[in-house]
């Protein structure tokens, strides 16, 4: 659905429950684009809520299994996130792979990835006063590809409307994805052109599931979404066009009293492609 592949990026106050102000909310609009106003919004998920992911064990038939540790440190302010092969591998075992930079509210400042001890990608954020993100710059040091950056737009009532990515140097468009709502305010779709995706959702308005379909290949993918009593996301199952299971994600999280990001992210919620 989308070009980029951040499937741990921290963006859920993007659709958080921060708040909307129609004042402070961003809603200019690429041409093609519009930011219309909708009814009784839910937020699909809140940056703050008590707990923190801890660990994402992966089984792949399509990749090899691994594991991802997640650790805060309060005197850094940061996040780092450790990837380890094998489903039962040790946080001893794990390569860090990004340190995410807080801000004094919790929110992420900035991601930098590594290979190895080289940055190979920064991820910088950027939130308006109501705590949505309104945009994220992504830089190569290593590869020198072009750098890129996602505008979000939002609706007055603070659900999200479209993403737009552009060449950070030039400002040329180079795609854009837009979402529809339900009146109840419920995620039904997200359509970048490229490719389609619809989305279900349970009783409680949590995304539940989707269904993402490439307007070109006919290609078609699938996942489904299990949460726990906290409405945490525990499982997502994702099966390939064939229908056949190509992976499963498992989810741990520890309580924490730090106001600190959840890590369910607005890349993960919305787009289907996973790293």
């Amino acid at each position: 659905m989308k070009l980029h592949f951040f499937f741990f990026a921290i963006v859920a106050c993007a659709v958080s429950a921060c708040g909307s102000d129609a004042n402070d909310v961003s809603t200019d609009s690429p041409d093609g684009i519009n930011a219309d106003n909708s009814t009784n919004i839910r937020p699909v998920t809140t940056p703050f809520n008590g707990f923190m992911l801890s660990e994402v064990i992966i089984d792949s038939e399509r990749l090899s299994d691994s594991t991802r540790f997640y650790r805060y440190d309060s005197s850094q302010n940061t996040i780092t996130y450790a990837r380890a092969s094998g489903a039962n591998a040790s946080i001893s075992d794990a390569e860090i792979r990004e340190i995410i930079e807080l801000d004094e509210n919790g929110l992420p400042l900035k991601i930098s990835r590594f290979n190895d001890d080289e940055i190979v990608l920064t991820d910088s954020y950027s939130f308006n006063t109501v705590g949505q993100l309104v945009a994220r710059e992504l830089d190569f040091p290593i590869t020198g590809d072009r750098p890129r950056r996602n505008n979000y737009l939002y609706h007055p009532d603070g659900q999200l409307a479209a993403e737009v990515t552009v060449d950070a140097a030039t400002g040329l468009q180079l795609s854009a994805t837009e979402y529809s709502y339900s009146m109840d305010g419920v995620l039904l779709s997200g359509d970048s052109g490229i490719a389609t995706t619809q989305f279900t959702s349970d009783s409680q308005n949590r995304i539940s599931g989707w269904m993402s379909e490439n307007a070109f290949s006919d290609a078609l993918t699938t996942a489904t979404y299990t949460y726990d009593s906290n409405n945490n996301v525990t499982v997502v199952e994702i099966s390939d066009t064939t229908g056949i299971l190509s992976r499963t994600l498992n989810f741990s999280y520890v309580e924490t009293t730090e106001r600190i990001y959840n890590l369910v992210w607005f890349d993960y919620l919305y787009s289907p492609e996973i790293d």
